[in-house]
């Protein structure tokens, strides 16, 4: 019997048409085996067993020593509408339930029980077994797709260990407050802001400024796109390449932005340091964000403390990034470009005079300033010579040409290198 059965009492007063005493003690102690078959729980002794037709109705705890099966009693064994549950009490071990071998029996959808997870499965007492339900511990782990029809949170970090399979379309935003990649490093966004900073890392030195020398002016520029507010003070530094950490005075240490830079917004200024900062006058915290109007040139002062990694994006705080080395010497090379060897060239016209022609590396912010401390030129065949002279000077954004005068020694027509030196300057 899988089903408790009324005893018949028979028609009063005499009821003679009821049960007899044997039948009625017979109708309980079938009842007794079906109460038996709803017991709430069996423990089975650490390790894994098959299921029996006896477990149906149980919740039976589990706690394998290492990942194992568990195979279901035959459907046909046990009654129809039966169920059991599985509790896997190991904090390690996952349980992979099976139908019994040679049953032929349909096994459920879900079969790995993983640590911590309850499972309850039935049966139709003939070919199936179907999972009903599932209670899973603090750690959730999806066996199968996970598709989220409504609006996801993510409060922690994604861990993507698998990659990304195919495109990824976004109709909105992402928000999630990081996402940790396969070798392990973290970011608050998939695609971190540029980095409106030049310079950033205090790598391009086109100046040769020394590390510790006294500026002899205000606002005296040293480092590419970075200046020093006051005269008489000195920035210095330690590291190299990527990690560099300057030491800025309590004067200041700024760099000023172009107006164009600014499309207008919400921006985030972050650094790593002890140094403070000041936008546009106004004190700003490391991870603040200031609003700044569209074409709005902007002041960022550093001062009094270590400088590393500063950062001024629009939009919301995202990692620092290191910038392609040969894109930052470029867009440096728009403000400040001092002449290489064998960038300046062109050819005396005299013995005494020459005329050279120099092609800046990318065009300047505009025509710029510009300066030749020392005018020397190799004149081919002819070696070295010295000029007194700079006349007939034409700059534009593209380039500069100038004539030497004043010199001796040369021939006319000849090729001439200029070795110098020379610089261009269009510095806010």
């Amino acid at each position: 019997m899988t089903a408790l059965q009324k005893t018949k009492q028979g028609t009063p007063p005499k009821a003679v048409d009821g049960d007899d005493v044997r039948t009625f003690g017979t109708r309980f102690n079938l009842a007794v085996d079906v109460l038996n078959t709803q017991a709430t729980l069996t423990s089975v002794a650490a390790g894994l067993r098959d299921l029996t037709a006896a477990d149906m109705g149980k919740r039976v705890n589990m706690t394998p020593t290492a990942a194992g099966t568990c195979h279901f009693e035959a459907a046909a064994n046990c009654g129809a509408d039966q169920i059991v549950s599985i509790h896997n009490l190991s904090p390690t071990y996952d349980i992979t339930m099976a139908v019994k071998l040679g049953s032929g029996d349909t096994a459920p959808t879900v079969v790995v029980i993983k640590p911590g997870e309850c499972n309850t499965y039935e049966t139709d007492g003939a070919s199936v077994y179907r999972t009903i339900g599932r209670k899973k511990p603090l750690d959730e782990t999806v066996q199968g797709k996970l598709v989220v029809a409504g609006a996801a949170t993510l409060n922690g970090a994604v861990a993507l260990l698998g990659g990304i399979a195919g495109p990824v379309a976004v109709t909105g935003t992402i928000a999630a407050t990081g996402f940790i990649f396969p070798d392990g490093s973290q970011a608050v966004s998939a695609a971190p802001n540029p980095n409106l900073f030049y310079n950033a890392l205090f790598s391009v030195n086109q100046r040769g400024y020394v590390s510790g020398t006294a500026s002899t002016s205000a606002a005296q520029y040293v480092l590419d796109r970075w200046a020093l507010t006051a005269s008489g003070s000195s920035l210095s530094w330690t590291g190299s390449g990527n990690s560099i950490v300057a030491t800025v005075p309590s004067g200041g240490f700024q760099q000023i932005l172009p107006a164009t830079d600014i499309l207008g917004g919400t921006y985030y200024f972050s650094w790593t340091g002890t140094a403070t900062l000041t936008v546009n006058g106004t004190a700003v915290t490391s991870g603040a964000a200031v609003k700044i109007a569209a074409n709005t040139a902007v002041t960022a002062k550093f001062s009094g403390g270590t400088l590393s990694r500063p950062k001024m994006e629009l939009g919301g705080l995202t990692p620092f990034v290191v910038a392609d080395a040969a894109i930052e010497y470029l867009r440096c090379c728009q403000f400040y470009q001092a002449a290489l060897a064998g960038e300046i060239v062109g050819q005396m016209y005299s013995a005494s005079a020459c005329r050279l022609v120099w092609k800046f590396r990318v065009p300047m912010r505009g025509a710029p300033a510009y300066a030749v401390p020392t005018a020397t030129v190799n004149a081919i065949g002819y070696g070295s010579i010295a000029f007194g002279a700079i006349n007939a000077a034409t700059n534009t954004q593209a380039g500069v040409s100038f004539d030497l005068t004043g010199g001796s020694g040369g021939t006319a027509y000849q090729m001439a290198l200029f070795t110098g030196v020379a610089y261009a300057t269009a510095e806010l």
